[in-house]
């Protein structure tokens, strides 16, 4: 096996284990790893699938950057997960300017929104979801363009 082969199951026990016990806003309340493997599953090399799988667990769980680096993980991979962990003093808009700026966090991104916007597909036409597929689409025209 590779290295990065084993870092990306080094990568996806991490997520694992960082995510039990979530659920995904989905209508069926998915197990919320399901979410970043369809993510991990969209992309390639290894290394866009190490971000992949990670790329929601600086934002919505306890683990640190330190964590990801204990782990192993290549610099480049930390650097990507970093990226794309939108942080509460930015807005969506300079977060996504800060996704742009790394080419492993957008085309990671891309993937994400795409399993975002394919979920969010699915729900009501609220108001609210009118406007998070809105966000979503003109955030994949910016990473696009």
């Amino acid at each position: 096996m590779s290295d990065d082969a084993a870092l990306l199951e080094e990568a996806i026990a991490l997520a694992c284990r960082a995510h039990h016990g979530q659920r995904y806003p989905s209508p069926e309340r998915e197990p919320y790893i399901q979410h970043p493997l369809r993510v991990m599953l969209a992309v390639r090399p290894f290394r866009a699938q190490m971000v992949a799988v990670l790329h929601d667990v600086l934002e919505e769980t306890p683990v640190t950057t330190a964590d990801l680096r204990a782990a192993g993980l290549p610099d480049v991979v930390v650097a990507a997960v970093e990226a794309i962990t939108h942080r509460p003093e930015n807005t969506y808009e300079e977060y996504i300017e800060q996704v742009a700026g790394n080419p492993l966090a957008r085309q990671v991104k891309l993937a994400d929104l795409a399993d975002n916007l394919a979920n969010n597909q699915r729900l009501a036409r609220t108001p609210d979801v009118v406007d998070r597929i809105d966000r979503y689409e003109r955030a994949v025209r910016r990473l696009r363009g």
